[in-house]
């Protein structure tokens, strides 16, 4: 008698924990048909944002590490005029 009477309070207890465990999965779908789309969105557009930055940052280094290579390639006052000068002309 009293192992079955431990069973039945250990059935008990599963069920209550499915039930609960089932409320919870029930209100996280609920949220994600809520929120899910504007989640995905907000997380897209910031990773969007996030990689024009690193582009950014990436391009204009690159032109600051062309023109040390030019700098560095002219010998001549007429050749580091030329650099100048590029250089003038591809910032604006």
């Amino acid at each position: 008698m009293d192992r079955d009477r431990m069973d039945q309070e250990r059935l008990a207890e599963m069920r209550q924990s499915e039930l609960g465990e089932s409320n919870v999965n029930e209100e996280f779908v609920d949220f994600l048909k809520k929120w899910g789309p504007t989640a995905l969105m907000v997380v897209l557009v910031s990773l969007i944002a996030i990689l024009g930055w690193m582009r950014l940052q990436q391009s204009q280094q690159q032109k600051i590490d062309d023109a040390w290579m030019a700098l560095a390639s002219s010998s001549t006052p007429a050749a580091l005029e030329d650099v100048a000068r590029d250089r003038r002309h591809s910032d604006v």
